[in-house]
């Protein structure tokens, strides 16, 4: 019966510790789904660099015509004569939560999983309460016999 009771242990011990694992571990369903957020917003955010990236080259190559010039003169309130004066506001971008102070500044999620140990603790838990449970209802059906 000892042995019996000690395989069943072992193996619910196995089970319990690679379906947890499967799950919450650090290779699990649970970090994979939240590594592929991470890499789409990861994408999101390389886009929006890029974006930036294309209006600062154009930026620069238009930097000393006449013309840009002029519309940057305009922007910051100067004005020619005859002219009216138009204010706007800066243009707002999505990467704008990205740039802090001019550093570019990347916020990680913190993605959950389960250290191997604190699986297997949680395993040996269950796997024990399932074989006291076992145990005592045994000893239950033992003494229901008994009075019978």
């Amino acid at each position: 019966m000892t042995r019996k009771l000690l395989l069943l242990f072992i193996t619910l011990l196995l089970c319990f510790y690679l379906l947890l694992s499967s799950f919450f571990g650090e290779k699990g369903f649970f970090y994979n789904e939240a590594l592929k957020q991470e890499i789409s917003y990861q994408k999101k955010v390389l886009e929006d660099l890029n974006i930036d990236w294309d209006r600062l080259k154009a930026i620069e190559e238009n930097l000393e015509t006449e013309r840009y010039l002029y519309d940057i003169a305009i922007k910051l309130g100067y004005k020619a004569s005859d002219d009216k004066v138009y204010y706007f506001e800066e243009e707002s971008y999505p990467y704008n939560q990205i740039m802090k102070n001019g550093e570019i500044k990347i916020e990680y999620n913190d993605i959950f999983y389960l250290k191997s140990f604190t699986i297997f603790l949680i395993s040996f838990i269950l796997s024990l309460i399932i074989v006291l449970l076992k145990v005592l209802f045994l000893k239950f059906k033992k003494k229901k016999e008994k009075n019978t």
